[in-house]
């Protein structure tokens, strides 16, 4: 950890007394994390702040304490319930004691990991506005600003790992929403394998009202050439998946000449040395496959491999609880919906690639991060896109603000 000077230090302190002011609080306290999953007061404002932050310290247990593990804010406007006493059982009765009803923790966030937490006391048990909780959260952005960053080490790595497999477990299951976008949600799946897997490369096949395997997302365009060798069922390992029901590995593509000729020598011709296809299945209703790409020969570790089916197996329950959600609707016609926005998505990004002199993925990602930020459906805005309508005029200026349609 890196020394703070004392501008810095001033600053920091300043930032714990205007979130004291902004939330008509009686006390603050910044604290960074220690290693071990432990907090350490760095700064305190107000009659309490600091004998606060030594019970959070010395106890392991707390508002601030959690924030940090959890990187998430902690918002407990009534320290004397039962749910307060029952979590921190030491820590709540103590700082009730020291004349604090309400505390209200915010992550000090690094990227992913949390590093700490801005923490904010008051003497009577009521919540914050909305308004007050903005103000908290661009004050402890600022103290982020300010504080020196921690070395990252091993379990700290850790940590950030298991979180993003949190998240990505609560986003497959995710999907009970009003307008659920099956074509992202797919995608995700893809690009989260290769962010947690020891994959480069990720495709998902599923199943079309006909029963044939059609490919519906991809985390990068390395496998596009192999489209068609995936769906291929007399030489295909992700074919031969979806039939069986059962992972097909192929840990030394390159000894597999016999089983899937074409198939081997494509992926081995692309740069892929192993492969593996799991089955997308609930119980004996196998809708698809996902199939696994890496340029190193060799089988997956045993703990990718099992969250790889974990991966799987929760986006296929989630699919089929769409159906069940939407009063018993086939899921043949919610994957036919999937794969017709797949078309409108290749072509938009066709007109993309072409108008703004960009790649297929940048165009890709252009689209998706517009969707996201206006509230529409990727596919949605595909069609926009294909249509030439005005209303995607300012997608287009993103990269070239002289482009017009």
């Amino acid at each position: 950890m890196s020394t703070v000077g004392e501008t810095q230090r001033a600053a920091v302190r300043h930032v714990c007394i205007a979130s004291g002011v902004v939330t008509n609080a009686v006390g603050t306290a910044i604290y960074l994390r220690a290693g071990q999953g432990a907090v350490r007061l760095f700064e305190a404002t107000g009659f309490c702040g600091e004998e606060l932050a030594e019970l959070q310290t010395v106890l392991g247990e707390g508002p601030a304490f959690e924030a940090t593990q959890r990187n998430r804010p902690v918002l407990v406007p009534d320290l004397v319930d039962s749910v307060s006493t029952v979590r921190w059982p030491l820590f709540a009765s103590a700082a009730v004691e020291a004349g604090v009803e309400a505390v209200f923790a915010f992550p000090l966030t690094q990227g992913a990991m949390s590093v700490g937490a801005l923490e904010v006391h008051r003497d009577t048990g009521s919540a914050l506005t909305p308004d007050e909780i903005a103000a908290v959260v661009q004050l402890a952005e600022m103290a982020m600003a300010l504080l020196p960053r921690p070395t990252t080490t091993n379990d700290e790595v850790e940590q950030v790992s298991d979180q993003r497999v949190a998240q990505t477990f609560v986003e497959l299951a995710d999907t009970l929403v009003e307008r659920f976008d099956s074509i992202e949600f797919l995608h995700v799946l893809a690009e989260r394998c290769v962010e947690l897997l020891a994959v480069d490369a990720a495709a998902i096949l599923l199943a079309d009202d006909q029963g044939a395997l059609k490919l519906v997302a991809t985390s990068s365009e390395l496998v596009r050439p192999m489209e068609h060798l995936l769906l291929q069922s007399e030489d295909s390992p992700a074919a031969e998946c979806f039939r069986s029901g059962q992972p097909v590995l192929c840990p030394e593509l390159h000894a597999e000449p016999q089983r899937w000729p074409r198939f081997s020598a494509a992926a081995t011709k692309l740069g892929f040395g192993a492969f593996d296809a799991l089955p997308m299945r609930l119980r004996e209703d196998v809708i698809g496959s996902l199939n696994l790409f890496r340029t190193s020969p060799g089988p997956l570790p045993e703990g990718s491999g099992a969250l790889a089916q974990s991966f799987a197996n929760v986006a296929t329950i989630s699919l089929l609880q769409v159906r069940s959600a939407r009063h018993n609707q086939m899921l043949a016609e919610q994957l036919q919906v999937a794969l017709a926005s797949r078309v409108e998505i290749e072509q938009a990004k066709g007109v993309l690639t072409e108008r703004l002199q960009i790649g297929v993925e940048d165009a890709f990602s252009l689209m998706r991060n517009y969707a996201r930020n206006s509230g529409q459906l990727l596919s949605d805005v595909a069609q926009q896109v294909n249509a030439r309508s005005p209303e995607v005029t300012a997608l287009t200026r993103v990269s070239r603000p002289r482009s017009s349609w």
